[in-house]
């Protein structure tokens, strides 16, 4: 099993950077999470935070 939180889509890339921007996905003020077979994973996404 793996435990999964959602975020939003994508916005506008970041004229700067070129990084795109994105932010938790919450419901009733809580995040949006999920509980998924790991067999049901097809890929990965890596976030990088961003500081200050």
């Amino acid at each position: 099993l793996a435990y999964i939180e959602w975020f939003t889509p994508f916005s506008i890339a970041d004229t700067t950077t070129g990084f795109y921007t994105l932010s938790r996905s919450t419901r009733r003020y809580r995040r949006h999470a999920v509980i998924v077979p790991a067999t049901d994973i097809v890929q990965s996404c890596y976030l990088i935070p961003h500081w200050g």
